[in-house]
């Protein structure tokens, strides 16, 4: 847990000023349904519902959609508000819906993805 908030830290403290993020994203029964759009609407309605009206204004881009994985540019001082909220959304409308976070750098290259077999 400490080592969490050590590096949480780190990233507030960042020179940059975008972090990117690589989501995979569960949504049983609705996966045909993972667009950029949809997206959109999950991030957004998960940050009204955690940090209100004041949250959902936080600028966040779906850059590309890739199957279940979702690539997100967010501005570094408000990385640790979308990734609280991703964290406690649950629901998409009536279908369960959960984000993990495969990856967060301060440049897209590094997001490169190859499962492990």
């Amino acid at each position: 847990l400490l080592l969490l908030l050590l590096s949480m830290t780190q990233l507030l403290k960042s020179k940059h000023p975008f972090h990117f993020m690589l989501l995979k994203c569960d949504w049983p029964g609705r996966q045909e349904d993972i667009t950029p759009e949809s997206m959109r609407m999950c991030v957004k309605e998960a940050l009204q519902q955690l940090h209100g009206e004041v949250g959902s204004s936080t600028q966040v881009d779906v850059m590309h959609v890739a199957g279940d994985k979702v690539f997100v540019r967010v501005p570094s001082k408000q990385l640790l508000k979308l990734r609280t909220a991703l964290s406690v959304y649950t629901v998409a409308g009536d279908d369960p819906i959960e984000f993990t976070t495969i990856k967060v750098s301060h440049s897209l290259s590094s997001l490169s993805y190859c499962p492990q077999q």
